[in-house]
């Protein structure tokens, strides 16, 4: 990939006090709102299945090209923090909850993987493990994809964020190889924070809104989905 930088869209606490680009934008008139919108291509494990590139929209969003529904759900952001943080109220693997300490995700575009605190990623291991066949391997889980177990045999993980529930299938939090999977999380140490990276990123259209301090979140033309959620 061809880059000429880094650019950091975070909110001004993270750019000590000076303006961001939203703000310099809106300020020139060149965006009416300080919004913008990601989508993240995926090759569907590898079978290349036709999809639009990654993409970005600033000053608005495009539902109707990077999303299934025209219903999104609001979650509040703690702006104060610089960062992109929201409410992070409980996680599932399946149906057991994980003891959490954390009470704060971060959607971050720059993290590839999904990263927890230590304590809480062993324990999201070991309810994964228990419907398979898994082991350890540099600190990834690594697990029996196709041998004595299938992917879809692997439990849903579901985070609560602001009281709405968003779930990652085993097909999106596991990358395979041959007949193996490895889980798309690590671990931060110590922390009372998640990072949610590319791989929740890439299941959900995510519209930053920097004026109003919300996220909205819809799964995006990467995945099937039910029943909607609230309106944007």
């Amino acid at each position: 990939m061809q880059a000429d930088g880094v650019l950091g869209l975070g909110f001004k606490r993270l750019s000590d006090g000076q303006y961001t680009l939203m703000d310099s934008l809106k300020e020139q008139k060149i965006i009416e709102n300080q919004v913008f919108a990601i989508y993240l291509s995926d090759n569907d494990f590898g079978a290349l299945v036709p999809r639009p590139k990654s993409n970005i929209i600033i000053g608005g969003y495009d539902l109707e090209a990077y999303a299934v529904s025209s219903q999104v759900t609001s979650v509040k952001v703690f702006s104060e923090t610089g960062y992109w943080a929201v409410p992070l109220n409980s996680v599932k693997v399946g149906s057991e909850e994980i003891n959490l300490v954390s009470v704060v995700g971060i959607l971050d575009t720059g993290t590839s993987l999904i990263q927890a605190p230590g304590a809480e990623l062993l324990e999201v291991m070991v309810a994964i493990s228990r419907k398979g066949d898994c082991y350890s391997s540099y600190g990834f889980l690594v697990c029996d994809c196709g041998v004595h177990y299938q992917v879809s045999d692997y439990p849903q993980i579901t985070l609560v964020l602001d009281g709405s529930q968003f779930t990652l299938e085993p097909q999106q939090y596991f990358w395979r190889y041959n007949n193996f999977c490895q889980l798309l999380m690590v671990s931060i140490g110590k922390g009372n924070f998640w990072l949610l990276g590319d791989v929740f990123l890439r299941k959900y259209y995510a519209i930053f809104d920097m004026e109003h301090k919300k996220v909205g979140l819809v799964p995006s033309i990467n995945n099937q989905i039910s029943e909607p959620n609230e309106s944007w």
